[in-house]
């Protein structure tokens, strides 16, 4: 028996074959732009050099950077990183803020003056830490109120076995001072209230405190918050 395919399944392997052949078209062009075009720009811009600071030698975290450790060398221009340093003058005299090993190209977030931020290192060296505390909404309320520098007293409100409040005051928690105040977001109140705050909503409720206090001050802190519910009491307006 002979079948003989109707119109319509030849219309079919007609526009199939047409699309097979247009899409092997585009293939061939895109292979030829690849192999022609943008291969060759790609190996030139490989091959192309620039001046960039390296080190010589290991630095570590936090030394001094000087004449030894780094020097100008030509390098491949590609996958270096941003900001790399071109001027043996921008790093000596500066601080390392990372290790950094034989090689390596220097940039400028991995130099400074300092380690970290020029304020938490003076923490750092007067033996002092920042430590943030949870408020619940009575003691926020005073909160509200307080500002960045100030110095407060801490108390812990506990109620005891027969539901009564008892109001501990510890002497490690007087005249501490304020670092900052911030909402449930993390961002600094006063930030929030002068609309320089990174959500472009920020709320102005006060969530935290944080204090700079030393190791002993630290662990009586957390004590009385983990305890009670922590209150603070105004004492003196500083200004950090």
């Amino acid at each position: 028996m002979i079948f003989k395919k109707n119109g319509s399944s030849i219309k079919k392997t007609r526009s199939r074959f047409r699309n097979k052949k247009l899409i092997g078209v585009v293939c061939l062009v895109a292979a030829i732009l690849i192999a022609f075009v943008l291969l060759p720009r790609l190996y030139e811009k490989q091959s192309e050099t620039t001046t960039a600071l390296q080190t010589v030698s290991p630095i570590a975290k936090g030394e001094l950077i000087t004449e030894k450790h780094v020097s100008l060398s030509t390098v491949g221009s590609y996958g270096l990183p941003k900001r790399y340093l071109e001027n043996k003058d921008l790093a000596v005299g500066k601080i390392a803020k990372v290790d950094m090993l034989v090689g390596d190209i220097v940039t400028d977030n991995k130099i400074g003056d300092f380690v970290a931020d020029p304020v938490m290192e003076a923490f750092e060296n007067e033996g002092k830490r920042l430590l943030t505390v949870t408020l619940d909404s009575a003691a926020a309320g005073l909160a509200s109120h307080l500002e960045k520098g100030d110095i407060v007293n801490v108390a812990s409100i506990v109620e005891n076995e027969d539901y009564m409040s008892i109001i501990n005051t510890y002497e490690e928690l007087r005249n501490l001072e304020i670092y900052d105040i911030e909402n449930s977001a993390a961002e600094s109140i006063r930030d929030a209230k002068k609309g320089s705050a990174i959500s472009p909503n920020a709320d102005i409720i006060v969530k935290t405190v944080t204090f700079i206090v030393n190791d002993e001050q630290a662990s009586k802190l957390l004590e009385a918050e983990y305890t009670g519910a922590l209150h603070l009491i105004f004492v003196s307006r500083g200004g950090i």
